[in-house]
């Protein structure tokens, strides 16, 4: 793993505490970005700095920043809690990549204890950590979504096909990109099953049978049988364990978009 350049956390005194952030501002709103607002609310509630207003047992509303800022002995002490707190929803961060990706053997029985006696703090560290994993994604999906054109094939193709075609489309959006691949490719295959063989459900016919068959029918011209076996050989590769760029998993929606309103306009 590469070496992580040190987060600088700064201090400012106030009349009531210390303040702490990475981030100092929130920026213009409402100009700025929803995902950067979002990131420094989330921020300063994981450094301990907001401040709840209740009516009737229920909070109404929330002071966050700066009028919030932490009793400490001085900015020394509230910038080594800031650090602590950095460092607990990191720790919650490798436990979680721990178990979605599988841990060495050894450590099975440690990773069996901490799922089962963690505490609250715990539970909430790893909200905070998939919080903020969440907000990355928000920064990209604006900027991605509109260099999408909707696919004008409601309707006409199969819900099967349209159903893979928005799953894919999500995964590139968030970042799955392997996943974006299986998915096209597998969305490419329905699509090519759905109009050759619309009335028989069980075909077995292997994705190059069916890209040949599809050539020889006309439904695909010579152009978009080209796009589909670069779609099946990026979705092999994809399967066979080989490294998937976003470039891509771009290629391959874009691609599978393009036949899937071919075939499903002819």
């Amino acid at each position: 793993m590469k070496n992580k350049k040190p987060i600088r956390i700064d201090c400012e005194p106030t009349p009531t505490g210390f303040w702490t952030y990475v981030q100092r501002s929130a920026r213009q709103l409402p100009g700025n970005s929803l995902s950067q607002i979002l990131n420094w609310i989330l921020e300063q509630m994981n450094l301990g700095h907001f401040k709840a207003e209740y009516e009737n047992g229920d909070v109404v509303s929330l002071a966050i920043g700066k009028r919030a800022a932490i009793q400490a002995t001085s900015c020394a002490a509230a910038a080594a809690n800031a650090q602590n707190r950095l460092l607990a929803v990191n720790l919650a961060g490798l436990m979680a990549q721990a178990r979605e990706g599988g841990i060495e053997p050894q450590y099975d029985d440690l990773s069996k204890r901490v799922s089962r006696d963690v505490s609250k703090w715990g539970e909430r560290n790893t909200e905070f950590h998939y919080s903020f994993e969440l907000l990355k994604i928000l920064g990209r999906l604006n900027k991605k979504t509109f260099k999408l054109v909707a696919a004008p094939i409601a309707e006409v193709a199969p819900e099967t096909v349209r159903s893979y075609l928005r799953e894919s489309t999500r995964c590139w959006m968030y970042g799955f990109h392997g996943a974006s691949i299986a998915l096209s490719r597998a969305c490419l295959e329905e699509s090519l099953k759905s109009a050759l063989y619309a009335a028989t459900t069980n075909t077995r016919s292997e994705l190059k049978d069916l890209i040949r068959e599809a050539r020889q029918r006309g439904l695909l011209d010579e152009c978009m049988v080209d796009v589909a076996r670069s779609i099946q050989a990026v979705g092999n590769r994809f399967l066979h364990g080989k490294p998937i760029t976003e470039d891509q998993s771009r290629e391959a929606l874009d691609g599978v978009r393009s036949i899937a309103e071919q075939v499903f306009s002819a």
